[in-house]
């Protein structure tokens, strides 16, 4: 979010939250309409990297913990790439108990599934894997949490998340990520979004009555991610 400073500001549709610590650089956040200001438990700060929110939805009995990321990019140092996958891991863990969505920009490519990892990611993955897309793949196969991106049929133009400066070059490197995969109707790409920047924004429906023997077609609250 590039927001100097930890801290909470209430609008008059959404409530925000940012952690950065270097002035116009890196920075995370959350941006949650107003509404659902009584079901937020709380907010916390990792790094200017990592925060979480947790929040009760669904069943008031199970709570969320929705993480967002902002990983470093392949040209960061393996310690820095490290450090970020030791906290991401630490802060998951910690709260593995609840229902947990992990999202934002990874700077991975993930590509296809490969053998032994079908219960990861699904069968619309697509392309080739990335340095960091091996360290994110290794993470999901030891936190057990599912790519909701290659979990829905997208065409491939639905599919990129980034382009280069040039535009030129455009690859899937924002997911979001999760241990309830049966909670959520749909995974994509909203395409027209007025904002400055070379990211589009990936959005999760997560179905109200999911946790419940329905057939009664359900409302959803979205999850999206922000860069």
């Amino acid at each position: 979010m590039r927001r100097l400073g930890e801290g909470i500001e209430e609008r008059s549709n959404f409530i925000m939250y940012h952690k950065g610590e270097i002035a116009g650089q890196r920075g995370v956040g959350f941006l949650v309409k107003l509404n659902l200001k009584s079901q937020i438990i709380g907010f916390e700060g990792i790094s200017d990297r990592i925060a979480a929110i947790h929040i009760n939805l669904q069943n008031p009995t199970k709570k969320w913990t929705v993480i967002q990321v902002y990983s470093p990019t392949e040209k960061a140092s393996k310690k820095d790439i490290d450090n970020f996958y030791y906290k991401l891991s630490e802060v998951t863990e910690k709260y593995s108990a609840n229902n947990i969505v992990v999202m934002g920009d990874f700077n991975a490519q993930v590509g296809a599934k490969l053998a032994g990892e079908e219960h990861i990611i699904g069968k619309y993955g697509s392309g080739k894997r990335s340095k960091n897309g091996e360290m994110l793949v290794e993470f999901l196969l030891e936190k057990n949490l599912t790519l909701l991106n290659s979990m829905f049929r997208k065409k491939p133009k639905n599919k990129w998340t980034w382009i280069s400066p040039d535009g030129k070059t455009r690859n899937e490197i924002d997911y979001i990520i999760t241990n309830k995969v049966r909670c959520f109707s749909d995974t994509g790409i909203i395409q027209n979004l007025n904002f400055n920047t070379n990211h589009r924004m990936v959005r999760s429906c997560l179905n109200e009555n999911a946790t419940k023997k329905t057939k009664t077609k359900s409302n959803s609250n979205e999850l999206l991610t922000s860069n």
